[in-house]
């Protein structure tokens, strides 16, 4: 057996922002990162000529003769990313994982445009199209506070990663499962579940520096270690 190899190209946008696009088929790409080949290095920043605050996703772009559609962005597309403080997705988007902008983030809020049959934006958040999954919190957002609307039934793996700002996040009643992953961070200091929440899948409250985390009384399934690394946490069932 042989692999396939991977095929990149770059494309300019009608603001004249270059972004690296991977081929996933003979239609469609997906936004990939710059070709860094690490993030774990602080230094390291991706696509270090974007310097405007803004990026628009087209949904389509042009390669070799070729119009291709925009149906996806790749893990730590925008992550060590300098300037960029907002993303702007099309409709054609259906594949967004939440690593594409909260992992060594500058991002500070993403914006789905109306038409797109996959995801929606309420004040700068990811969530699915019918609001039952919270998919990104962007990690630069600036908001101590998040009292979660209601509607969300659960919270999608690593939606809650590599946070700057938020330190307060009360969950809603309709809220059932936190998934694997879902919260890993250091920034919020008090997480309040609802007696709705009965399932948190491996490290879905990984809130290491977390102060307070109150839990409903319906949990039956509690995989995720709490580790308290700096000070004692206070933990209401």
């Amino acid at each position: 057996m042989s692999a396939q190899a991977v095929e990149y190209f770059r494309y300019t946008n009608a603001e004249g922002v270059e972004l690296r696009y991977r081929i996933i088929n003979a239609k469609e790409v997906a936004v990939a990162p710059d070709d860094n080949p690490s993030y774990w290095d602080s230094t390291v920043v991706n696509y270090p000529n974007i310097l405007c605050d803004s990026i628009r996703i087209p949904d389509t772009v042009e390669y070799n003769g070729n119009s291709y559609m925009v149906t996806g962005i790749d893990n730590n597309s925008f992550a060590c990313v300098k300037n960029v403080k907002k993303v702007i997705l099309p409709k054609t988007i259906r594949s967004a994982p939440s690593l594409a902008f909260n992992y060594i983030s500058g991002i500070e809020e993403i914006i789905v445009d109306e038409e797109n049959p996959y995801y929606t934006t309420v004040n700068g958040v990811m969530y699915t199209k019918d609001i039952k999954c919270i998919t990104a919190y962007p990690s630069a957002k600036p908001d101590s506070v998040f009292i979660v609307p209601e509607g969300p039934q659960s919270v999608d793996t690593y939606a809650f990663t590599f946070l700057r700002n938020l330190k307060d996040i009360t969950m809603p009643l309709t809220l059932k499962t936190m998934e694997n992953g879902a919260m890993i961070t250091g920034s919020i200091q008090r997480a309040v579940f609802q007696d709705s929440v009965t399932m948190f899948e491996y490290g879905a409250c990984s809130l290491y520096e977390a102060e307070e985390i109150v839990l409903g009384n319906r949990v039956d399934t509690f995989n995720s270690p709490i580790i308290a690394f700096s000070k004692p946490i206070t933990l209401t069932c």
